[in-house]
């Protein structure tokens, strides 16, 4: 790689989220950056009063163009490995014992950003996020005069822009230390499926994302990343009408929390 005349700094959060993080080097004209990353991700939220906290293995797949101190980067986001848990609790008439939940996670968001001052960046972006809950039960239900299964789908959804800064020290030729903070605003969405009917709740998730990584060089056009990354999120339903109320639904109103460790390589072309 030339000598280091500029260093721009890339960090991307991906949804419910996450950062991508790079260090790009050139004299002039554009750099492309490539990088994956293993997540260990956990979340916490909680749907009709029942507290959810699963873990999920995802594969976060990145890549960037730099040019000059401008910049503009993707990542896509998906689940390896679902999380799969036995539910035993009652819903309070015990139709739902002994349901079996599967669940996975998909992020992918976009981000252009800039550098304003040495190793300082501001960057904003678009993001997309969902939670997707399969429970399987043999049990059968009255519903409608008819029989059914009890088996349903859930997804939780956000989707909007974001806004943050970063910062970057570097120690000696050994590595960078990173810092970010970002702030999402964006539409939430909690749909529920069944054979019988499906119903969506619409509301807006707001809230924090805050990074930590170390990032240090493998070869001279590459570099492996070692963080941890945590999203604070609130989901907050739309206030319910006379009619839903009468009906009986239910404020489905939710922290949304997501940690996440990973451990990732990028590449510059």
């Amino acid at each position: 790689m030339k000598p280091l005349i500029t260093s721009v700094h890339i960090i991307l959060f991906i949804n419910l989220g996450f950062i991508f993080a790079a260090h790009a080097e050139s004299d002039s004209g554009f750099t492309v950056v490539g990088g994956v990353a293993i997540n260990f991700k956990n979340s916490s939220f909680d749907v009709g009063g029942k507290k959810l906290d699963p873990g999920f293995i995802t594969l976060d797949m990145s890549g960037a163009l730099a040019y000059d101190k401008y910049y503009i980067a993707f990542n896509y986001d998906p689940t390896l490995k679902d999380h799969l848990e036995l539910d035993t609790d009652s819903n309070g008439g015990g139709g739902q014992e002994n349901t079996y939940l599967n669940m996975s996670r998909l992020d992918y968001s976009t981000v252009i950003g800039m550098n304003v001052w040495e190793t300082v960046n501001i960057f904003a972006g678009l993001k997309f996020g969902e939670t997707a809950v399969n429970s399987f039960s043999d049990v059968r239900l009255i519903e409608d005069a008819r029989f059914q299964e009890a088996n349903q789908e859930f997804y939780f959804r956000e989707q909007g822009p974001f806004v943050g800064a970063s910062y970057a020290y570097k120690y000696k030729n050994k590595g960078s230390l990173s810092l970010s903070l970002a702030y999402a605003r964006m539409a939430g969405e909690i749909e529920l499926k069944s054979l019988a009917q499906r119903t969506s709740f619409d509301g807006t998730t707001t809230g924090l994302s805050y990074g930590l990584e170390w990032s240090g060089p493998l070869t001279a056009n590459m570099i492996y990343r070692l963080g941890y990354k945590t999203h604070r999120y609130r989901f907050k339903q739309d206030e319910l009408t006379a009619a839903e109320i009468a009906a009986g639904e239910e404020d489905l109103s939710s922290d949304v929390i997501f940690n996440m460790l990973y451990l990732g390589v990028s590449n510059f072309f």
